[in-house]
């Protein structure tokens, strides 16, 4: 239930301002009416009882619980309230409470989800409120149970995909700094003087540069790495990057196996939970995670927006699998689109597996290649100076 902050006026005439829970204005009014106040102006205090959003095991849990308990026969308040009698995490809690508080104040679920201030993501606040209409709020509840499933199986299977080339790539940078602070220094002493080849002299200055001066050299890296992040969050580069991330030859198709599957699971979940094609295709715009994509999604629910059938809105979309494109049609002539897509994400599901382990096999191969020549560089600064002493003798 959102909360107002308001002014008001009693029959003396005396200003009155407070805070004060209400469906919306018009309850607002009705409920200071009752205790003799007339309302003269208010605005949402838009008060968050809990900002931190669910996690996907914490979402899955609770919309499991609700829909079997749901389908049992039990009040929405009865189930809110045998949930809160349960151990949970602080932010669940503040989440069900919070859900629990609305309802009793007669807020349906959609909008009691709403209120939470981002607890619940909006496509599964739409889809809740598109099965309160239709009557079937047990089976939207297990169906996003279903859905958050999918989808933490799937961001664990990349996870751990790229957890060890990750690993791997820590492990070479702190091997790399390890060898300039303590190895270099050590044959430099070993060989004594101070002529050495060029690149030997050079790597020599950054070793003395990370040892004497470690402070600046930490302020430069972090001062680096958040030039970095700045940069890449301004739109035109975040757009050129996610680009190029799906158009090049090789890898962009992998990632374009890989943001599909993203897309049509979710697309396919929140159609057949009763979201009209825009409502759902904007949920699931939510979920992909590229910029470039997205705004070929928007530019896609315009076209559908005049008039345009989906499958050619998703005509002139590059970001995305074939295969998408071949669902849209197969359901739109058929009139079963939610069949379709449902079919076509269990497929692209099995491709994305593959390409997640593709793609962590070629970074596996450019991280080993790369600390195959880091360590020819420190290999070859340390031979120069011997190979020079050699020509000497």
């Amino acid at each position: 239930m959102p909360a107002y902050k308001y002014k008001a006026a009693a029959l003396n005439g005396r200003a009155v301002s407070g805070r004060r829970e209400a469906a919306d204005e018009s309850d607002l009014r009705d409920v200071l009416k009752d205790e003799q106040l007339f309302l003269i102006s208010c605005t949402e205090a838009n008060e968050k009882h809990s900002s931190k959003r669910l996690t996907s095991a914490e979402l899955i849990d609770l919309f499991r619980q609700t829909g079997s308990m749901l389908s049992a026969g039990l009040t929405l308040t009865t189930v809110l309230g045998i949930m809160l009698k349960e151990e949970m995490s602080s932010n669940m809690q503040l989440a069900v409470k919070s859900v629990f508080q609305s309802i009793k104040l007669g807020a349906p679920l959609s909008e009691a989800m709403s209120y939470t201030g981002g607890a619940f993501p909006r496509a599964a606040c739409r889809m809740i409120a598109a099965a309160e209409e239709n009557g079937t709020v047990p089976e939207a509840c297990k169906r996003l149970a279903e859905h958050y499933e999918k989808d933490e199986k799937s961001r664990y299977d990349i996870k751990s995909r790229l957890a060890f080339p990750l690993a791997l790539l820590g492990l070479l940078v702190l091997l790399l700094f390890a060898a300039l602070i303590f190895v270099i220094p050590v044959f430099a002493e070993m060989y004594g003087g101070d002529t050495f080849p060029p690149f030997t002299a050079f790597l020599r200055q950054i070793s003395s540069f990370l040892r004497d001066r470690w402070l600046y050299a930490l302020l430069i890296i972090g001062a680096a790495a958040a030039v970095i992040r700045l940069t890449f969050a301004i739109p035109s580069v975040e757009m050129y990057f996610s680009k190029q991330l799906v158009t090049r030859k090789r890898a962009g198709r992998l990632f374009r196996i890989i943001y599909t599957s993203r897309f049509c699971r979710t697309f396919s979940a929140m159609y057949s939970g009763g979201l009209p094609v825009i409502s759902a295709c904007t949920a699931a715009k939510e979920d992909i995670g590229n910029a470039y994509i997205e705004k070929q999604v928007d530019e896609a629910i315009k076209s559908v927006r005049r008039g345009s059938t989906l499958r050619a809105a998703f005509e002139s979309a590059d970001g995305f699998d074939g295969r998408l494109r071949s669902a849209v049609l197969a359901g739109e002539e058929s009139g079963r689109l939610g069949d379709m897509l449902s079919a076509a994400a269990e497929a692209l599901e099995h491709e994305s597996e593959r390409a997640v382990k593709k793609l962590s096999e070629n970074a596996e191969r450019v991280i080993f290649g790369l600390a195959a020549f880091l360590t020819l560089l420190i290999f070859a600064s340390i031979m120069l100076p011997v190979y020079e002493l050699y020509l000497t003798i």
